[in-house]
């Protein structure tokens, strides 16, 4: 189950480096930058689910306190 959630978190870094990479062209519109951002907040929202995965009712990834949510979008 790590092995999965992980993998996909890769994905989505992978995905916004490309993002970051294509925003870094001087020829890019506003509108086109603004849908890229909006991705990348889409992105940061998804890690942030998959960073409170829960295998048998117990977050995966918050350590000895897995009966919380380690994450929340209100911090980042």
């Amino acid at each position: 189950f790590q092995d999965n959630v992980l993998s996909q978190a890769n994905d989505i870094l992978v995905r916004a480096r490309e993002l970051a990479t294509q925003g870094a062209n001087e020829t890019i519109g506003t509108s086109v930058r603004a849908q890229m951002a909006n991705e990348v907040f889409e992105l940061r929202d998804h890690l942030v689910t998959l960073a409170n995965s829960k295998y048998q009712d117990r977050y995966v990834f918050a350590g000895v306190d897995d009966d919380d949510a380690p994450f929340g979008a209100a911090t980042y």
